[in-house]
């Protein structure tokens, strides 16, 4: 390269060729864009992508939806097993009377029911007679323990305002005090007043006797008379003559058919959580009366008292299937299927007398159950709202009455609803 000295400054000079000259200088890449439509003026990109996101909106909405409907509207259904013991029974039971029963005995109450049927049978008319009806009685002093005399004639009277007289003179012992006070009594006969039907009287429908004499005194309800026999003769009229064989066979229909009517009459006022079986009955019937009819015929009465022996179920049960067995329901209540269909032999219903009731002797037999009572409602209710892992925590606090429980959500995911109307709850017998 040449050098051009002036003076002491050197300049050095660089010839730049034209190809260097005119190199283009490097360049920036400028993005393509693509021109809007000439109709709508929406570039094509921009639409698609709006599209997308609409469409993922709409996706989550509808499955936001769906989860909380399903939510909403699930269902649980759950199978329960309740608890049963089966229970042969076969043994000899003794019941007490309900009012002297010791605390835990099986006790029995009684249930009275009286009633009067009549049937016509041939017959003729015999003499005309006038007779005064008589019977034997158990005169009772329970006012003092000094005995008390009676002469004879001495008058009593009944609820009906009917006087009869003491036939003999008796002296009635004073009671004995004990445990309990036990009257003094004396077996004795009374004969009606006057004449005629009306001073009939029989033991199924007999009243006490109190003496007039003690009427407004301390002795009054103290010392009183009570049926032996009935009190049966008395009668004015035309003596009816009948055949005996008749009399007797009309009297034994007579008496089965008022003994069942009267019996189905007490089955309708046996209490709630009280059984009554078919054979714990005790009837007292009167002597048939007869009387009145046509020339032809006479009428047939008689005056029944059925004494229906009813038993609670729960103290019967206990008594049959052994208490312990019953005790494994704690405090939950339960059923006892086939109970109604044991069958019961009363073996001195025969000796039943209402108004000395003493304890009964009956032999069982049969196959029961002991099954637990699920509260369904109850059980809905504390099952509401909670997570299904925490239902056998529910179902425990039921052990005592159930066997086994099991459940199902639909949709699986969901809680148990709130809505008691969409649990559902089978009790399923094993």
């Amino acid at each position: 390269m040449p050098v051009e000295k002036r003076g002491m400054k050197e300049i050095h000079i660089r010839r730049i060729s034209r190809a260097e000259d005119e190199a283009p200088a490097p360049r920036r890449k400028i993005p393509s864009i693509t021109p809007p439509d000439a109709k709508t003026g929406k570039r094509p990109g921009g639409s698609r992508m709006k599209w997308v996101i609409i469409t993922l909106v709409v996706i989550f909405l509808i499955a936001g939806a769906g989860y909380i409907a399903s939510t909403k509207f699930a269902r649980a259904n759950f199978t329960i097993v309740p608890k049963v013991i089966p229970v042969n029974v076969s043994g000899t039971f003794v019941a007490q009377p309900g009012k002297t029963a010791a605390k835990g005995a099986l006790a029995y109450e009684v249930i009275t029911i009286k009633g009067v049927a009549s049937t016509t049978i041939p017959s003729t008319n015999g003499p005309v007679v006038s007779t005064k009806a008589s019977g034997k009685i158990v005169l009772y002093n329970s006012y003092s323990t000094q005995s008390i005399r009676l002469i004879a004639g001495t008058r009593l009277s009944n609820t009906k305002g009917n006087i009869y007289r003491l036939a003999q003179t008796v002296v009635i012992p004073g009671y004995k005090q004990g445990a309990a006070m036990v009257p003094g009594s004396i077996l004795t006969t009374v004969t009606a007043d006057q004449p005629g039907q009306s001073y009939n009287m029989s033991k199924a429908e007999s009243s006490d006797l109190y003496i007039v004499a003690y009427k407004g005194s301390s002795k009054y309800e103290k010392v009183y008379g009570r049926l032996s026999t009935d009190i049966t003769g008395g009668f004015v009229g035309t003596k009816k003559i009948t055949d005996p064989k008749q009399v007797a066979s009309s009297t034994a229909n007579l008496r089965a058919k008022l003994s069942e009517s009267l019996f189905q009459e007490i089955k309708q006022k046996v209490p709630t959580g009280y059984i009554l079986y078919d054979g714990a009955r005790a009837s007292v019937f009167s002597q048939p009366v007869i009387d009145g009819g046509t020339k032809t015929t006479a009428v047939v009465t008689i005056n029944a008292t059925v004494h229906g022996i009813i038993l609670p179920k729960l103290s019967l049960v206990r008594s049959v299937a052994g208490a312990q067995s019953a005790s494994l329901f704690g405090e939950f209540p339960y059923e006892t299927p086939g109970l109604e269909e044991l069958k019961l032999t009363f073996t001195n219903i025969k000796d039943f007398i209402a108004d000395k009731p003493s304890a009964i002797v009956f032999q069982a037999k049969g196959n029961m159950k002991l099954e637990g009572t699920i509260p369904v409602d109850e059980i809905k209710a504390k099952l509401a709202g909670t997570p299904l892992k925490d239902t056998q925590d529910i179902f425990k606090s039921y052990g005592p009455v159930i066997q086994s429980a099991s459940g199902e959500l639909e949709p699986p995911w969901a809680k148990i609803p709130s809505d008691l109307s969409r649990i559902s709850i089978k009790v399923e017998k094993p």
